[in-house]
């Protein structure tokens, strides 16, 4: 699953003001919504959750937050999270 902005999704425009490039900021509860509606609604069951560098930070808060959906927690290198 590529969020918004990284791997081969598309990112958002940075061509405008500064005070309007910060509405286009990414936010971890963007891809908290992203991963619930296109990640894991084709699955049956709960799912062991990987997540390196910023998708550990995610990935924990996503096992926080929807803890009824995860079975195993694996994080890689998620300093500060």
């Amino acid at each position: 699953l590529d969020l918004p902005g990284h791997g081969r999704s598309a990112h958002k425009s940075l061509d405008a003001p500064p005070m309007v490039q910060a509405e286009h900021a990414y936010y971890l509860s963007e891809a908290l919504d992203e991963l619930q509606e296109q990640g894991f609604p084709m699955l049956d069951g709960k799912v062991t959750l990987i997540g390196h560098s910023l998708g550990a930070g995610i990935s924990s808060l996503y096992a926080s937050s929807f803890p009824e959906h995860v079975d195993q927690l694996v994080l890689l290198d998620g300093a500060g999270f």
